[in-house]
């Protein structure tokens, strides 16, 4: 949901409000006479060092709790700050004041720009995370081992850095700016600030939306207050440590509303599965329930269609016998015309008795379980070559086998119906005078399958071809695209049948075809088991 505009609107006046009241804070401020002291400094950078640590622990729990690598880099780059605070402010307390090889007016400052420059530069690098995270192609965490492990070493080599290294000085008196140095990590923060303006999820985030003003106070503190300081704990000194607290509060009220949004996030997913698992499980008895109708129904209309089949095949044949017994009393009487009608009658009759023996055969497939035996598929292509060429008398078909085709367990017999239909397609929706039927086999990586199990046949004629709007079609049972007085006297129903058979051996069939140019039929056969 797109944020409301008002709200954005509300929010930029906050930012400029923000940034007005810093500005003219200091102008106001600039010239006071306070006087901070070493005591009040190390009271300030102990709430700072709890304010830091609490605020990395969170931080780092709401990356856990989703992960995200914002809230990585926040909260190492938070819980290394608080390392450097808390030695910040031990260092320059009067306990250990002699101890260190570098004067207090010196290592105070610089142990403060250390801290600082630390804290921003993370606050740069959670908008690059974020970056890297949006450009991902998928949901990409940075390995949080190696930022724990850079966190370290930097915050080691820091604490012992401030111990060996003699430091500078760190006031300038002489410039317009007291401590240059401090606009270093103000440009960070700077940058880091614009990043996140650029990105705009403050526009609907509210963590975002109190970073962004955690940035402006810190931008505000290192640039406006903490530059201008000429000498230890004057009110610019101060009052930029006070505004550091101020910035990691806010930050810390952004990571509360972050925690407290993801777990009314988490309760409201809880919710929705509960529902979701409710009304699964009410699908899923629904679903029960119209299966078991749906196999009675099933069961019902397999038995009505053998009943109803069988009663219709007694009067068929009574048409048939009768209409033959017609013409052979009463052709003299009957005439040619009559007698031409009769033939009609009885070959009708035949068509019709044939068409409810496939319609029986193919709501039966389904009740018969598997013979599963191991299927030479050479010797099966062979045996059919042979027989149809005897039978049908095809002296101008040539077969092309593939001599090296597959062997494993299927139902031999019906897996050798489905041959003998397509290759009979083949041969007869053909009117070219040589009439070429290629026979193989695919492996299931060169063709759209892949599930090993799986082999796959093809066979590939040159006849007529089908238009590539039939390819469904011609799969309805009892449906022909040619008439038979041009292209055989089948019903129909070879297809069909082959098909739900390929499909009960877990296949699928599908071809591949030209007008004018020939058909290839592709199928597959999954290899069964033996006690299938």
């Amino acid at each position: 949901m797109s944020p409301d505009k008002s709200v954005i609107k509300q929010k930029k006046i906050t930012y400029w409000l923000l940034f007005a009241l810093l500005f003219f804070s200091y102008m106001l401020m600039r010239d006071s006479d306070w006087h901070g002291s070493t005591e009040f400094h190390t009271l300030l950078e102990t709430v700072a060092t709890i304010l830091s640590f609490i605020v990395g622990i969170l931080a780092l729990l709401r990356f856990y709790s989703k992960k995200n690598n914002t809230f990585l880099f926040i909260g190492t780059g938070f819980l290394s700050t608080g390392f450097l605070d808390g030695y910040h402010g031990v260092v320059t307390s009067t306990w250990f004041v002699g101890l260190f090889i570098s004067l207090p007016d010196h290592l105070l400052p610089w142990s403060w720009v250390a801290s600082r420059l630390f804290l921003s530069a993370f606050m740069l690098l959670s908008l690059w995370a974020w970056r890297k995270e949006f450009n991902a192609t998928d949901r990409q965490v940075i390995n949080e081992r190696l930022v724990y492990l850079f966190t370290s070493v930097f915050t080691m080599m820091s604490f012992l850095f401030f111990v060996f290294v003699p430091l500078p000085r760190a006031y300038y008196p002489e410039l317009f700016f007291g401590r240059p140095q401090e606009f270093i990590p103000a440009l960070f923060f700077l940058l880091a600030l614009l990043g996140y303006l650029r990105k705009g999820g403050w526009k609907k985030d509210p963590f975002e939306h109190w970073l962004v003003l955690s940035l402006i106070v810190g931008f505000m503190g290192q640039a406006m207050f903490m530059s201008f300081s000429y000498q230890l704990f004057d009110f610019e000194f101060d009052a930029a440590h006070l505004l550091k607290k101020v910035s990691y509060i806010f930050v810390l009220i952004g990571l509360f509303i972050s925690i407290y949004k993801l777990f009314l996030s988490s309760e409201k997913q809880k919710k929705d599965l509960k529902l979701e698992v409710a009304f699964r499980c009410r699908a899923e008895k629904k679903l029960k329930n119209t299966n078991t109708a749906l196999s009675k129904s099933n069961r019902d209309l397999q038995r009505f269609a053998y009943i109803a089949s069988h009663d219709l095949k007694e009067p068929l044949r009574g048409i048939h016998n009768f209409s033959s017994f017609l013409i052979e009393d009463y052709s003299d009487k009957l005439g040619n015309d009559g007698e031409k009608k009769l033939k009609t009658l009885g070959r009708l009759a035949q068509r019709i008795e044939l068409m409810i023996n496939a319609l029986l055969y193919y709501t039966r497939i389904d009740e018969h379980g598997f013979e599963n035996t191991k299927t030479n598929f050479n010797e099966i292509i062979e045996n059919l070559k042979n027989s149809i060429l005897e039978t049908k008398n095809k002296k101008n078909v040539e077969f092309y086998i593939d001599n090296n085709l597959p062997q494993f367990y299927c139902d031999k017999a019906r897996v050798t119906e489905v041959f003998h239909n397509l290759i009979l397609n083949a041969i007869e929706f053909n009117d070219n005078d040589r009439k070429l039927i290629k026979i193989g086999y695919k492996a299931n990586n060169e063709l759209r399958l892949s599930d090993s199990p799986s082999h796959t046949f093809y066979i590939k004629d040159n006849g007529v071809g089908i238009k590539e709007k039939y390819f469904e079609r011609i799969f309805v049972i009892f449906k022909r695209l040619n008439g038979r007085e041009n292209y055989g006297s089948g019903i129909g129903a070879g297809l069909t049948i082959s098909k739900k058979i390929i499909e009960k051996h877990g296949g699928e069939i599908w071809l591949e075809s030209k007008m004018g140019k020939g058909s290839t039929f592709f199928f597959t056969i999954k290899e069964q088991n033996i006690n299938n």
